[in-house]
């Protein structure tokens, strides 16, 4: 994983904790394809980590 990607998640997550926290929430996403180098899929459950390879179909309109 590079800086770049390690620095966007641990940011993400110290922002996205306390709102978290502040909702009573413990399932919601980090990261979602933001950087295009890294397609992936950030979701955190409840203190755990889940991520998804998002790979693009020729078909897509994105």
């Amino acid at each position: 994983m590079t800086t770049m990607l390690a620095n966007r998640l641990q940011k993400r997550l110290r922002h996205l904790r306390k709102w978290a926290n502040r909702n009573d929430i413990s399932c919601y996403r980090l990261y979602e394809r933001d950087i295009p180098e890294y397609p992936l899929i950030v979701d955190w459950y409840d203190g755990e980590a889940v991520v998804w390879l998002y790979e693009r179909n020729a078909d897509d309109d994105e």
